[in-house]
């Protein structure tokens, strides 16, 4: 039994720190393309052929990591959200005796869960956020088109339309995730240990 839940555990901490290290280099990359799109050090076609590489790879992001990372975070928030309500309980419903040290473990464990929870959650919110920035770096370069003076008309509205319709979205269970909707699952997930913390008192 010990062996299988280590092993478990071995299992999903490397799904959950792949797709954080994926969130963080795409991440990377959009924000270096930004960079180099507004300092003039890229042309807009090359601009365009990378943006559409890092496009493909977040699908693969989408399809075919977030289904395994899903059920982890459920999982994990859901062990999370136990350990605290036992704490806030101040006690067992078994009746065991418990000491000090227990209570510690348990509130170390629940961290720890907490903890692989949140990571993931701030990677996807990241990500979101550099996907947002690159699909409106079309409009500033239409805006101010300075350093691409020598660029074609054309080649600066093909980029203001590739930009503004790519569907650069971070999913969870085909749900695309974005920063207000995890600013309310956090608000919502205070609110309700908040009130039965109060309940429970």
């Amino acid at each position: 039994m010990t062996i299988s839940n280590s092993w478990q555990d071995v299992i999903q901490v490397t799904v959950i720190v792949s797709y954080c290290i994926h969130c963080y280099l795409l991440s990377t990359y959009l924000n270096l393309i930004h960079a180099r799109v507004q300092q003039h050090s890229i042309t807009l076609p090359d601009a365009i052929k990378e943006i559409g590489e890092l496009s493909n790879l977040l699908k693969y992001l989408n399809n075919d990591l977030a289904p395994g990372l899903g059920p982890l975070l459920v999982l994990d928030s859901s062990l999370a959200i136990s350990g605290l309500l036992f704490l806030f309980n101040g006690g067992n419903p078994l009746q065991m005796r418990m000491y000090i040290w227990d209570y510690i473990s348990v509130g170390l464990t629940s961290l720890l869960w907490f903890s692989l929870f949140i990571l993931p959650v701030s990677q996807i919110a990241k990500l979101t956020s550099s996907c947002k920035r690159i699909q409106e770096i079309g409009h500033l370069v239409r805006l101010r088109p300075f350093g691409y003076q020598d660029t074609l008309q054309d080649d600066l509205d093909s980029f203001l339309l590739f930009v503004t319709s790519l569907q650069m979205e971070v999913n969870i269970f085909r749900i695309p995730i974005s920063t207000p909707i995890l600013s309310f699952i956090v608000i919502i997930f205070i609110f309700g240990l908040s009130t039965w913390g109060l309940v429970s008192d």
